[in-house]
């Protein structure tokens, strides 16, 4: 996939994001995101790099460094409006696993969605509810489909979440920039994001070599294939957890 230029944003942390005391921007519809120049494309990737271990900074340093990539696209209107694509949902994220997702919403600091942490007013119920709806929301992009077809090469954008963050946390951004043209990239940051789930790579089931190479990292994983700590909310690794995770041993990575 041919691209121009990249431009790299990264997110270190909740105000930086914009997240703040601001509230969310409504959730623009399908019907009007057909009023965009594009419509929006989006797959999952399983990124590899052999030149790295799985997690150093954890002290991982046997394996091959895995990252879970999400990329959106643009995508050609007709296409997308008579193609036979699944409209994404916050599932997909999990890949299908609602078990995995009520971690996310409940252990997680981005979440935290607890009847401990809510609001005062709201129920179990309430929060059990609101846990099960995201899961089948639906997202503004198009499973898999095809990217359009430009005489130009598509702009890139890489987006570099921040500390226990995800893939997904600028989500609302990556379709907008898609919608107008760019190919975005963002990646989950294995060990710093909340439970990576990188045993659900097809490569560990379709390539004998890179099973073989993370023999030792599937004792690591859960039953769900997901890599985390649950007394860390899912990471591997967070700011201050050792002496030996200082600012000036990170820096020699």
């Amino acid at each position: 996939m041919p691209y121009r230029w990249i431009l790299v944003i990264g997110c270190l942390s909740l105000a930086a994001c914009g997240a703040g005391d601001r509230q969310p921007e409504p959730t623009v519809s399908i019907e009007k995101r057909f009023t965009l120049p594009y419509a929006v494309g989006s797959e999952t990737r399983f990124v590899h790099d052999e030149t790295r271990p799985y997690d150093d900074v954890a002290g991982i340093n046997v394996g091959v460094r895995t990252l879970i990539t999400e990329v959106w696209y643009p995508v050609n209107h007709e296409v997308a409006r008579t193609g036979d694509y699944r409209q994404a949902t916050y599932g997909d994220y999990v890949f299908g696993n609602r078990e995995i997702h009520e971690k996310m919403m409940t252990n997680t600091t981005f979440f935290h969605m607890t009847r401990e942490s809510v609001r005062e007013g709201v129920t179990s119920k309430q929060v059990r509810d609101a846990i099960d709806e995201l899961f089948d929301r639906p997202r503004g992009s198009f499973v898999n489909a095809p990217v359009v077809h430009t005489e130009q090469a598509l702009p890139v954008v890489v987006l570099s979440h921040g500390d226990a963050g995800s893939r997904y946390t600028m989500e609302t951004a990556s379709e907008y920039l898609a919608a107008h043209g760019y190919l975005v990239i963002a990646p989950d940051h294995t060990g710093n994001s909340p439970y990576a789930m990188t045993g659900a790579n097809p490569a560990l089931g379709d390539d004998r070599q890179y099973r073989e190479a993370m023999q030792d990292i599937m004792p690591l994983l859960d039953e769900h294939g997901a890599y985390g700590s649950d007394d860390k909310f899912g990471q591997s690794y967070t700011p201050l957890t050792s002496e030996r995770d200082t600012l000036e041993f990170l820096q020699q990575l």
